[in-house]
């Protein structure tokens, strides 16, 4: 009886955690998605190459699951979004982009992940 009762709290168990891990798998990849809209947005639009450049990537499995939003243009996002010196003197102004758009991300991943939780188990 124990063994049994043991065995059928286990596969509760088990399927808690895929639910857990499949929602928070979803919840990272809809919190990347939508970090990257909003950084192309509100990027600066001079070429478009900038823009362009703006990636994610999902990777890992189970509560390992990562999210990277990304630019392949390395160092030109802490320019803009912090300004820098010019080379006959001044600053550029500080276009603040990158951050606004993660914090909406990190929120957008919270609900999905707590949304997806709720209709699954």
């Amino acid at each position: 009886m124990a063994d049994r009762f043991m065995a059928d709290f286990q596969a509760i168990l088990d399927n808690v955690q895929e639910v857990a891990d499949e929602s928070l798998r979803v919840g990272v990849k809809a919190g990347c998605e939508l970090g990257r809209d909003e950084w192309q947005a509100g990027a600066p639009t001079k070429t478009g190459g900038y823009a362009k450049s703006i990636r994610y990537r999902v990777k890992g499995e189970g509560r390992e699951v990562q999210g990277h939003v990304y630019s392949t243009k390395p160092g030109m996002p802490h320019l803009l979004e912090k300004g820098h010196a010019k080379v006959g003197g001044g600053t550029t102004r500080a276009i603040e982009h990158i951050a606004p758009a993660a914090d909406d991300a990190f929120d957008l991943t919270e609900q999905v992940v707590l949304a997806t939780l709720g209709a699954r188990l």
